[in-house]
């Protein structure tokens, strides 16, 4: 089901073309006090975030680390409009002491003296100091979040936690609509959460899937890429449910015969050599190629060539792939238990959306979508149309919105117990 979450920017008169009415903010002035943006490395769609962020008014960009075990993203160089500040610059933050961590986050946070500050989640202890800081120095705290009911086993134990803790923000941007009803499950108030929180340069893969495609023959030669196929990107990781992907994939392929679409599957982690020992005992060495893991420069020449995308999650709050995948023009399969689910995949109009421990399923999926009776074309403008409604722009509108409600707001009450909590969650 799609469901258009974020509104357009809105029009003079206050109302959206199709949702309700918001109000049009003034730009806040270059002499204001920043909007600080907390995430843990820089990544080329935190720097999107942030970018469009410093147009609207200044934003302190505040990341952790310069290094991430998780991801082996190419650091993030180029400037921007914003202040970039780096906690950890000679390694990852959370090899550090937790008072270190709390020391050098506080100085920042006090040298900058931000007019908000939006943070990442409730569990990583970075987030929960700069919780602490805005209630003691009654600066309102933004939550940035794309947790969904179904994204993790919940526990009612840690639920009361998270119940208390979100309390204490004063807003909340999310990735989107499951995101938002589970953050209001948890009592915020639907009328202080706001879209866009996981958005990409849609600009940057659309031009770049173009022309890729322009240069299809090239591209396919430099990448070594067959004519027909289909794209998944992934971290190697269990929850990504890559053995089920190329089971259903081999099942499609048998379905299918000669006319089958191959399957590139790019990524690189741990279970690497379990994708090469399963494609082997698959059979599929012909059929599944393994580029390996791609930086973010490559990617728009796998993407652009692709007939269509797939995400087989077992798990996923988002799935910031996907947005890459429609803003290049590509038609979608995407596991409904991925959290983008809900609103990227109108179903039947740009793709698919299936249950990850179905193979069966997601091989009719691939064989319908391959088929003749799928106009690929126009699947792929579909895609187009509903990612242009998740951008940089509604991103930068919704931190303006979250950042106006928290600071004409009343800040939340805090308790000792509130304090005592947050103090026992970060020393755990």
């Amino acid at each position: 089901m799609l469901a258009a979450m974020p509104s357009p920017v809105p029009r003079q008169d206050g109302r959206t073309a199709d949702g309700p009415s918001i109000r049009v903010l003034p730009h806040r002035a270059p002499g204001d006090h920043p909007i600080c943006v907390m995430d843990y490395r820089y990544s080329a769609f935190c720097w999107t975030r942030l970018q469009a962020a410093s147009q609207i008014g200044p934003v302190l960009g505040l990341e952790m680390s310069s290094d991430f075990r998780a991801y082996a993203w190419e650091k993030i160089e180029r400037k921007g409009d914003f202040t970039r500040v780096t906690l950890f610059p000679e390694g990852e933050a959370d090899d550090a002491p937790v008072a270190e961590m709390l020391t050098r986050l506080n100085c920042t946070l006090d040298e900058h003296r931000p007019a908000a500050v939006a943070v990442v989640g409730w569990a990583f202890k970075w987030s929960l100091g700069a919780l602490a800081w805005c209630l003691r120095n009654n600066v309102p705290a933004i939550l940035l979040s794309d947790s969904t009911a179904i994204s993790n086993e919940r526990v009612w134990y840690k639920e009361l936690i998270k119940r208390r803790l979100v309390r204490l923000y004063s807003s909340a941007i999310v990735a989107g609509s499951p995101q938002r009803d589970y953050v209001a499950s948890l009592g915020m108030p639907v009328s202080r959460i706001f879209p866009g929180w996981d958005i990409v340069d849609n600009d940057y893969f659309a031009t770049g899937a173009r022309r890729a495609r322009a240069n299809i023959a090239e591209v396919r030669r430099k990448r070594e890429l067959p004519e027909n196929y289909f794209l998944s990107i992934n971290r190697f990781v269990e929850v990504k449910n890559l053995r089920r992907l190329m089971l259903a994939y081999q099942q499609y392929r048998s379905a299918a015969g000669p006319a089958a679409w191959k399957l590139v599957l790019a990524g690189d982690g741990p279970l690497m050599p379990d994708v090469l020992r399963w494609r082997t005992e698959l059979a599929l060495e012909q059929d599944v190629l393994l580029p390996g893991f791609k930086q973010y420069p490559d990617l728009p020449e796998f993407y652009g060539p692709a007939r269509a995308f797939i995400l087989a999650s077992t798990s996923e709050t988002w799935g910031l792939v996907v947005n890459e995948a429609m803003a290049s023009g590509l038609p979608v399969l995407i596991s409904n238990r991925c959290g983008c689910a809900h609103d990227l995949v109108a179903e039947g109009r740009n793709g698919f959306s299936f249950d990850p421990l179905d193979t069966d399923g997601l091989a009719r999926c691939m064989l319908r979508l391959s088929g003749p009776e799928s106009d690929l074309r126009a699947m792929g403008e579909t895609s187009s149309d509903i990612i242009s409604r998740w951008s940089p722009e509604i991103w930068a509108q919704s931190l303006q919105l979250a950042s106006d409600v928290a600071m004409a707001s009343p800040r939340p009450a805090s308790s000792t117990v509130d304090h005592a909590l947050i103090h026992h969650l970060i020393h755990r």
